[in-house]
């Protein structure tokens, strides 16, 4: 039992000492599983359907990984934008052609209705993912804790003298 209660006080500690890019990255993992999955549902039995724009998604997640190591972290926002842009050109690729088909009549103002909701989702979720990874570039995904300063990341002469204690 007090190794259930170790695991768990180590668990909430990391959770304290993640910042808001940390938490959008999550939710860049969460779209991508669902994403993945609509358009598998969506397009899987059709000729719309293309390997990579289903698997794309799912390697995004992979980039979570990286969020906890610290080297790794901050590269974990550029490299999931990049795996998401590349998801949603995947899946344009892929889908292409249910788009001329779904336009074929013109287009009107019903446009998200005459593509469809898995068409409309995937593209609304990609660019959801894209904007999100861009704000998560921005934002700190961890904070220093007073074990991790040291006088080379210090700003002030009061931060030096605290870390040295």
């Amino acid at each position: 039992m007090d190794k259930v209660k170790e695991l768990f006080s180590k668990l909430l500690d990391f959770i304290k000492t993640r910042w808001l890019g940390f938490w959008f990255l999550i939710a860049v993992a969460v779209f991508s599983i669902i994403h993945a999955f609509v358009y598998l549902g969506g397009f899987g039995s059709t000729n719309y359907f293309g390997g990579w724009a289903f698997a794309l998604p799912l390697v995004t997640v992979l980039g979570v990984v990286a969020l906890f190591f610290k080297p790794t972290e901050k590269y974990a926002a550029v490299v999931m934008y990049a795996l998401s842009f590349a998801s949603l050109l995947t899946f344009l690729k892929a889908a292409y052609m249910h788009l001329t088909t779904a336009f074929f009549g013109g287009i009107s103002g019903n446009i998200l209705v005459q593509a469809g909701f898995t068409f409309s989702f995937c593209t609304i979720a990609c660019v959801v993912n894209m904007i999100l990874c861009i704000a998560a570039m921005f934002l700190k995904t961890s904070r220093e804790t007073k074990k991790e300063k040291t006088s080379e990341n210090c700003e002030t002469d009061d931060e030096v003298k605290e870390a040295a204690v």
